[in-house]
Parts: structure tokens; C-alpha cells; sequence
């Protein structure tokens, strides 16, 4: 943590090794704290509102006997580099000692988060996907946007509903067996069921489903990530029925039916 010191006419009385080392300036450089300032600030006006809203909350300080607002701020280092800082001045006497608590890695690192987090909440939004998310007593929690894109719901309707209310009652057996094998720290893919479509038509969706762990390690949810398979169910069905038209005639024609592959 760096550490700067003045007295009550604001002349820097101390500043220790890792001031310098953070921030790259030495003591003979500063007489002040208003020198500390300008080499702080390169902006005259940005410089003159930061001292004087500083010094003001001082004085209210030493009045109201209350502590000093802690501050957060931008500092340009003798290399010419930023770094984002939290101060905090306290009133030792007629001492005043100032800290610098350096966040600029921390805050880079937030920014990164919130970069990726933005990039996964496009990548939800717009997948032909619907990405899910089950408590473990089979409530769901959430339901990414474009569910009513596919399925013309709106997921708020959905999230808070157990899975037996959303499932086709004929595929509950096997959503309840994959949802308690994921429940004991295995994956499953491939699972198929069908939901209801805003039209009122039952739409197949086929899920691959796995297990969200807490920080503890504990296990605190079912992740799911479905897509729709109507069309294929629908292909599949249109050959069984062909199939089946293709045995009806080969059983009950009077003629030799043959099927020939060629050479």
C-alpha cells in the first residue's frame, strides 16, 4: 500500500517505498501535496476540482469530527501509464496521511468479466439454442430470451414451473431418469421430449444436460442447452409412414414385387 504524509500547510513530510514504486515519483519531487497534484493530474481544471473538493471534505472532517469520504481516482504515473486507485485520509493531529490502494488490476479484470459476460449474453440471446437452468427439486430458474423466438413463450411463464408441468406427460420417465442421473454428477445427452408451442402443438427439443457446482464444490443445479428436432421427428415420421404403406401393399399384392439394386 502506498503511503503519502503531509503536515497542516499540506508540505509532504514522508512517502514510502511502494508510493514510488507504484507510481514511480520520489520524494524531492513533491514539496506538496498541491506538487503531488500536478504531477497526478494533467488536466489544470480536472487538478483544481480534485484539490479543492479534497481539501473541503478535510476541513468538514476536522469540524465534524467524522471521517474523511474515501475516494477513488485515475492517477497518471511518471511513465506516463494510468492507474485506477482507492484514497483514503485520515486525520493523525495535525498530520495528514494518505493512502493509495491500487485497483487497476482488479478493475481490468472486472472489465474483462463483464466483456465475456456481455459476449456469452449475445451468444444466449441469439442461439438457435435455449439455455436452461433447474433447481434441485426440478424448478426451473432460468430460461434464455430466444425460447420465444422458437417457441413463441415468453420464458417468464415458463421459470418458476416444475419440469412435470412442462414435459409431455408420455416423456416425463425419461426426463425424471436423466434428471437424476445429473443429479448424481454424470452428463447426459441426446434426451428427447416435447414441450408446448404457443399454437398449442407439442414441439420435440433434445437436451444435453449437466451439473452446476456452487463455490464450495457442492452440487446446485441442472444446466440444460436444448434444440428443436421437429424437423427431423417430422422426417422420421414421414419414412415410418412409408414404410409402412410400402409393407401394407408388398403383403396383400396379388403381383411379385422386387426390388433390384444395381450392379
Amino acid at each position: 500500500m502506498a503511503i503519502l504524509s503531509t503536515d497542516a500547510q499540506l508540505r509532504v513530510l514522508y512517502i514510502n517505498h511502494e508510493f514510488t514504486r507504484a507510481f514511480g515519483y520520489r520524494k524531492q519531487e513533491m514539496k506538496t501535496a498541491r506538487d503531488w497534484m500536478e504531477l497526478a493530474y494533467a488536466n489544470a481544471e480536472l487538478r483544481q476540482q480534485k484539490l479543492t473538493s479534497w481539501l473541503s471534505e478535510v476541513q468538514q472532517a476536522q469540524v465534524n469530527r467524522k471521517p474523511i469520504p474515501h475516494r477513488q481516482a485515475h492517477v497518471r504515473c511518471q511513465d506516463g501509464s494510468q492507474r485506477e486507485v482507492i484514497l483514503q485520509t485520515s486525520l493523525q493531529r495535525n498530520l495528514l496521511l494518505v493512502t493509495f490502494t491500487d485497483i487497476t488490476e482488479q478493475k481490468r479484470l472486472q472489465g474483462e468479466l463483464l466483456k465475456r459476460e456481455k459476449q456469452f449474453r449475445g451468444f444466449v440471446e441469439n442461439a438457435n439454442y435455449i439455455i436452461y437452468t433447474v433447481d434441485l427439486q426440478g424448478y426451473g430458474t432460468y430460461l434464455s430470451p430466444n425460447y420465444q423466438k422458437i417457441l413463441g413463450v415468453d420464458p417468464a411463464e415458463i421459470v418458476g414451473k416444475h419440469v412435470a408441468e412442462v414435459l409431455h406427460p408420455s416423456d416425463l420417465p425419461d426426463g425424471a431418469a436423466a434428471f437424476a442421473s445429473v443429479l448424481q454428477g454424470q452428463r447426459v445427452t441426446g434426451v428427447e421430449y416435447r414441450i408446448r408451442h404457443a399454437d398449442g402443438e407439442w414441439s420435440w427439443q433434445a437436451s444435453n444436460l449437466g451439473p452446476m457446482f456452487d463455490d464450495a464444490g457442492c452440487l446446485s443445479a441442472v444446466i440444460g442447452v436444448g434444440r428443436d428436432i421437429n424437423l427431423r421427428k417430422q422426417a422420421q415420421e414421414q419414412l415410418s409412414l412409408s414404410e409402412a404403406h410400402y409393407r401394407l401393399l408388398s403383403d396383400n399384392a396379388r403381383d411379385v414385387i422386387w426390388t433390384l439394386a444395381p450392379d
